[in-house]
């Protein structure tokens, strides 16, 4: 043994082995630590549905990738759940947040843990009868790397205060993905709190406003850059490991 240890020592002095490499660790009774997944962004937009047909939509996304995690979130004008969601998911899509809000919007919130390639076409169903309620839809694509997403938890919340601060969602804090939507009657933000990117505006009456942290340390809500009028606020939450 003690042979073997000076010739990795040799070897260490030469640099044709590191003295942390896997050599080594096991014989000094450790072992190597892999690097946590790292989060990255696909593609986000605010988007209007088309073919609108008793309460049945359909909204054209740009072509999907595979294995990463959809997010999207709808608002309506009336107290009208979202139902379903069909397309590009490896598995089912679930619903996390039928309906929730306060005023003149109600806002809805589903993700698919794993996508399928080439998607460009997502269906989703509103329980309402032949009205045209839907204000648009905040997607958003997240790869979680080299890592599995673990679904982790949802909050909503309404305030009529300035720069309303969103919802925390419970999670384990740590190398978390967490996505935002705010939306109101006729009022959208114009900026987000450091550690939040991308912010997104829209909305059929540009009353909607969506953002997105990756590889955050926790599950804090953004503070939105917004005027005081009567907000409704959702997260959705996830982990990669």
């Amino acid at each position: 043994m003690r042979k073997y240890l000076l010739s990795l020592i040799l070897l260490c002095s030469l640099g044709i082995v590191s003295l942390r490499s896997q050599i080594l660790m096991p014989i000094m009774g450790g072992s190597a630590t892999a690097a946590p997944p790292v989060w990255a962004n696909v593609q986000f937009a605010m988007l209007d549905e088309s073919n609108p047909s008793a309460g049945n939509y359909s909204i054209t996304v740009p072509s999907t990738g595979a294995g990463n995690v959809l997010t999207m979130f709808t608002s309506t004008s009336f107290a009208i759940p979202l139902a379903s969601v069909s397309g590009g998911c490896l598995g089912a899509w679930v619903v996390d947040i039928a309906q929730y809000g306060g005023g003149a919007t109600r806002d809805g919130a589903a993700h698919c843990l794993s996508s399928t390639s080439g998607t460009t076409t997502i269906t989703f169903t509103i329980t309402t009868v032949s009205l045209r309620n839907l204000y648009g839809v905040y997607w958003v694509e997240t790869s979680p790397g080299t890592g599995t997403a673990t679904y982790e938890g949802s909050a909503s919340a309404t305030s009529s205060a300035a720069n309303p601060v969103g919802p925390t969602p419970t999670c384990a804090g740590s190398n978390e993905l967490v996505v935002q939507f705010l939306s109101s009657l006729t009022h959208q933000a114009t900026g987000v709190s450091a550690g939040y990117e991308n912010l997104t505006v829209g909305g059929s009456a540009a009353n909607l406003s969506g953002t997105e942290a990756v590889n955050k340390a926790d599950c804090t809500g953004v503070t939105w850059t917004a005027g005081a009028y009567t907000w409704s606020k959702d997260a959705l939450a996830f982990k990669a490991e």
